[in-house]
């Protein structure tokens, strides 16, 4: 099962301070309730025992407001930018190397019933070193296309549509895709 949880929050939110919203991502409310207390919620609902996540330098004011809210649920903080997604994913490897976790965006928006159907999906596949949630829900300006094969396999990724899929922003990886790295 995954007990621990990644979050990528190191955006610097350029496309939303570009649409006139100052809000920082992770605090933009989606009915009423903060993204990342959202996927907090969601994690402590689906036993995720323990979460890891990562803040650029002005995003101080996400710490704080996790920090002042009682979630249940243990929450680390690393606070760097960095240069994309694939580098915050390095930054919060030494959290992660015990076995399987979960990996998410901290803007990505799904019902709980979802998320409990893809960690309860995830569980029976051990033999993968990655797993990825799509959707045919495409609400993003810049959204990631996903090739799949028959056997429900990533074939591609593309930046223009060539599928109906689109990236959903959760993953469950093993440890074992920080080996890639060396």
């Amino acid at each position: 099962s995954i007990m621990k949880a990644g979050i990528i929050a190191a955006g610097e939110g350029t496309r939303l301070r570009a649409d006139g919203i100052s809000v920082l991502k992770p605090l933009v409310q989606v009915n009423g309730v903060p993204l990342i207390e959202r996927l907090l919620n969601s994690f402590r609902r689906n036993d995720i025992t323990e979460v890891v996540c990562i803040l650029n330098e002005s995003s101080i004011e996400v710490k704080k407001f996790v920090e002042e809210k009682s979630f249940d649920i243990p929450v680390q903080f690393i606070v760097k930018s960095t240069q994309s997604s694939m580098h915050s994913l390095f930054e919060l490897s030494p959290f992660l190397m015990e076995d399987r976790f979960l990996l998410t965006t901290v803007d990505s928006v799904f019902q709980d019933y979802e998320f409990s159907r893809f960690l309860k999906y995830s569980q029976s596949r051990h033999s993968v070193d990655g797993i990825l949630a799509v959707t045919n829900f495409v609400d993003d300006e810049n959204p990631l296309y996903v090739q799949i094969d028959s056997k429900n396999r990533i074939t591609s990724f593309k930046k223009m549509e060539q599928s109906a899929s689109v990236t959903g922003g959760l993953y469950i990886f093993s440890s074992r895709i920080f080996k890639e790295r060396e």
